[in-house]
């Protein structure tokens, strides 16, 4: 069973807790970054959808009416890649943090069967773009928390299945 089911989140950063993940004026191809959570704006929910719920695998797309159904995905699997709007998904891996309810989210790997390593990260606070980052346990800033929407419920690991 997934760690957290289909729905709409917001995306918000551990290290810069009043960060979340936004798609940049709800633009399809734009920048994702963390800006000031605004509960008015579309551009920082998103739609999580499962595809191997066994090994939390899912995509995410932006609510925004002006994304036009937006994926968040990246254009190379390095460091520093930037995370951004694009009609191509990607599928994206959710990872446990050590504290419940919060997450690493690992970019797609090349290789199907080995873990590409990187993660979101956000380096620093307002209109930073989110990039990706070498694992690091320790570092808050490649932490995330998915704050349901509209009556979505997170599990914790101990309601899993």
């Amino acid at each position: 069973m997934a760690l957290l089911s289909n729905g709409q989140y917001r995306i918000f950063n551990a290290q810069f807790t009043t960060q979340d993940a936004d798609l940049l004026l709800g633009s399809p191809t734009a920048a994702i970054a963390g800006v000031t959570d605004n509960s008015d704006s579309f551009n920082m929910v998103w739609n999580l959808t499962n595809i191997a719920s066994q090994v939390n695998q899912f995509t995410l797309t932006n609510a925004a009416p002006t994304a036009q159904g937006a994926y968040a995905s990246i254009d190379q699997t390095i460091i520093g890649a930037g995370v951004h709007g694009s009609s191509n998904a990607a599928i994206w891996t959710l990872l446990p943090a050590a504290q419940s309810g919060q997450y690493q989210i690992m970019a797609p790997s090349a290789v199907a069967t080995v873990p590409s390593g990187l993660v979101w990260s956000l380096a620093s606070g307002e209109g930073t773009q989110i990039t990706l980052a070498s694992i690091a346990l320790n570092d808050l800033s490649q932490v995330w928390t998915f704050q349901p929407q509209s009556g979505n419920v997170a599990r914790g690991l101990d309601e899993l299945d």
